[in-house]
């Protein structure tokens, strides 16, 4: 993995493929949908979903409301190469 694919726009094929990755029944949003609502409702959601993605990459801002916290990913090696290679953190901000 090359760093240029970690600044790359997120692709929809890329969004369905995290929504379906994640457990249906865990930690439901503020709103209380889980991901299997997700799931169930994709063909209706899936263009609302992907545009507020694409919306935060272009503009790097959060609509109003929406909690404010990151993913910001740790490397385990000297020289990651894949996914794996890194840990996952949460910054959670106020």
């Amino acid at each position: 993995m090359v760093a240029s694919s970690i600044e790359a726009r997120f692709t929809a094929e890329e969004i369905k493929n995290v929504v379906w990755d994640c457990g249906v029944d865990r930690a439901p949003g503020p709103d209380g949908l889980s991901f299997r609502f997700l799931r169930h409702f994709w063909e209706i959601l899936a263009d609302d979903v992907i545009a507020f993605l694409q919306d935060f990459f272009a503009k790097l801002v959060f609509l109003k409301g929406c909690d404010s916290s990151f993913i910001t990913l740790i490397p385990k090696s000297d020289n990651p190469l894949c996914m794996k290679d890194y840990r996952p953190i949460s910054l959670i901000g106020l």
